[in-house]
């Protein structure tokens, strides 16, 4: 029987919210997405100089990995040449058909021929259901299932054992390749060092791949390239493994080899750290996410008629049914309710749409909203996809329902917060900011406009949620500095020259930040961001068919069971924004300026709980405050 890992806080001390809880950590294996080959080095990941003069590459596979310096050059030279991804290109540059194809879904494929070369270097290879720590024990199960998964980790698994056989490796068959192929799709992660696409994919040993799932984790981890992880090398690790179901700390010989023996493997390979973004007691399991936190789990007849999301995504791609605190709590979380439910059952919680007609209503309206984005993305047609979004959310909205006698049997009362709302939101958001771009001079401020609102109302429909959930707080901070960013675009970003930011309370470290601190400067957001809405909301929102029925973008206060648990006292501090000079505005710009500057210091505030001071997400927000 495989005996199932986790991560726990260290049995010396208590970790407040907002801490590192390891040092960087160096990945076994890991690879730029075929799209960055050219344009980043790839054993640091950095971005090469626009001359490509002054760039290196492979001197065997030419042109196919490039490198910013003889040192990263040299540094890469055993993984890239002895795994067989050198070899890899060179059969790939050979072939008259199918190459484009074969290199732009190689990524996962080459982190394989990396890991199997770091795993056979370290005599990782020894145990059947693990390689160097990593879970492979249901190889078997997942090939017996067949499907895409098994039909491609067959076929790659196949393409390496030939690659390694022209390397003169033993030929054992393809059973080892597979093995570290569904390693790689079990424990892989996309790096992300900044804004924009993943660049590339990693895979990072037990002191990471133990971090278990959670839908309410405690901790979120972000990527450090090289010289930007030098100076936190000291970082001690606070938290440590132990068996599932028991306290007592295990740390086992093979563990200690892997922080030596990746530091000499992947020498300036990007390091994840993981930081804590609530308080975690001592012995407490710590988890982080493997899946979008915004998305609904599987419960009620609603999921019997329509695709699962959250549940469906952890079993496709990890094999468990995710059993955390958030998925098994009855009666269920208040986010995962508001996130499925007919507004019209928001003050009956324990009504469940057990009615065949709204079912189908609802299978309804997801197959619209999900085919209006899908042309989009398609078709490149941002008006249609406006007109038919609008529609749609305007016919079936929570708030025109509360003006009409009674909708009918087999259709579905949507919420602001609704997950399919939100999915609306993110769409028109960006449908609309691309018309405002392609527009004529007349329509471009009034596209922009609406544009803004919808940013708006995703943000802060996503902090109503936030509030409740905090470990929404990574994707509520994106939210927030996307929509100040977006209105700051649509004033003129010279506004803020008008502005004496009193920000003192951000000068303060967020690490070791106390709970209580945390809630109140949350609480207090609202109350500044409600009253702000007043005077610019309606301004946001004229001639739009869906916005103007939203009275508020934060204020859904219909709903009495949220109103009578949502009951946190509000802490005066002092606003963001203590002083203007803005005679030149009229009293709706004042109020959006305002607006923008709550939005990118909260988001900055957030950003920073999550990822730490220094990440890219707080520097873009001091950038585009500093203007």
């Amino acid at each position: 029987m495989v005996m199932e890992m986790a991560m726990r806080a260290r049995d010396d001390i208590d970790i407040p919210m907002s801490q590192d809880l390891t040092p960087p950590i160096p990945p076994l294996a890991a690879s730029l997405h075929c799209s960055f080959l050219a344009s980043h080095c790839s054993s640091c990941f950095h971005p090469l100089q626009s001359n490509p003069n002054c760039s290196l590459s492979c001197p065997n596979c030419t042109g196919s990995v490039n490198y910013c310096s003889p040192v990263c050059l040299a540094s890469d030279s055993a993984p890239h040449t002895s795994s067989g991804e050198c070899q890899y290109f060179l059969k790939m540059k050979n072939l008259q058909s199918g190459s484009d194809h074969l290199i732009h879904d190689s990524t996962d494929l080459r982190v394989a021929l990396r890991l199997l070369h770091f795993c056979q270097r370290n005599g990782l290879v020894q145990f059947s259901d693990r390689l160097g720590g990593l879970l492979v024990g249901d190889l078997e199960e997942v090939l017996g299932e067949g499907g895409e998964l098994a039909e491609r980790i067959k076929d790659d698994a196949l393409l390496m054992s030939s690659i390694r056989s022209d390397q003169q490796q033993p030929v054992r068959g393809a059973q080892l390749e597979m093995m570290v192929l569904l390693a790689v799709l079990r424990n892989s992660v996309e790096v992300q060092v900044g804004e924009g696409w993943s660049i590339g994919v990693a895979v990072y040993g037990p002191h990471f791949s133990w971090f278990n799932h959670s839908c309410s984790p405690n901790a979120f981890y972000r990527f450090q390239l090289y010289e930007c992880s030098a100076s936190c090398e000291s970082t001690g690790f606070l938290v440590v493994p132990s068996p599932m179901g028991e306290t007592t700390n295990m740390i086992e010989g093979s563990d200690k080899r892997e922080s030596t023996t990746t530091q000499e493997h992947c020498v300036f390979s990007p390091r994840v750290v993981l930081r804590s973004i609530k308080p975690i007691n001592k012995g407490e399991e710590v988890c982080i996410t493997y899946t979008d936190l915004l998305q609904p789990k599987s419960d009620g007849i609603i999921f019997s008629v329509v695709q699962d999301i959250r549940h469906l995504d952890l079993w496709s791609k990890y094999r468990f049914t995710c059993q955390c605190s958030r998925c098994t709590e009855s009666p269920q979380s208040y986010v995962d309710y508001i996130l499925t439910c007919d507004s019209r059952t928001l003050n009956s919680r324990n009504s469940i749409i057990t009615s065949t007609g709204k079912a189908s209503g609802y299978k309804q309206l997801s197959d619209a909203v999900q085919e209006a984005i899908e042309e989009y993305a398609s078709f490149d047609n941002p008006k249609l996809c406006c007109d038919k979004l609008e529609t749609i959310l305007s016919q079936n909205s929570f708030m025109n329902s509360l003006h009409v006698s009674e909708l009918a049997e087999d259709q579905f009362s949507v919420h602001p917060l609704h997950h399919l709302s939100l999915m609306a939101y993110t769409t028109l958001a960006s449908a609309y900011k691309w018309r405002s771009q392609i527009s004529d001079n007349k329509q471009l401020f009034n596209l922009s406009r609406i544009s803004v609102a919808y940013f708006t109302l995703l943000c802060l429909s996503t902090y109503r949620l936030f509030l409740w959930e905090p470990s929404l707080m990574a994707s509520t901070s994106h939210f927030l500095l996307s929509a100040g960013e977006a209105m700051l675009d649509l004033l003129g970003n010279n506004k803020l020259e008008h502005f004496i930011l009193s920000n003192s309370q951000f000068h303060v470290s967020v690490d070791s930040l106390p709970w209580v601190e945390f809630q109140s400067t949350n609480i207090h957001f609202v109350k500044c961001v409600s009253e702000l809405l007043l005077q610019c909301w309606p301004f946001l929102v004229q001639n739009s068919l869906y916005l103007e029925i939203v009275k508020s973008p934060i204020d859904f206060s219909c709903d009495d069971f949220e109103n009578n648990q949502l009951g946190v006292s509000l802490i005066k501090q002092e606003c963001f924004v203590c002083e203007s000079n803005l005679e030149k505005f009229d009293k709706e710009q004042e109020c959006l300026c305002k607006l923008a500057v709550h939005c990118l210091m909260h988001g900055m505030y957030l950003a920073s709980i999550c990822y730490g001071s220094n990440c890219h997400l707080a520097d873009k927000a001091k950038d585009l405050l500093n203007c």
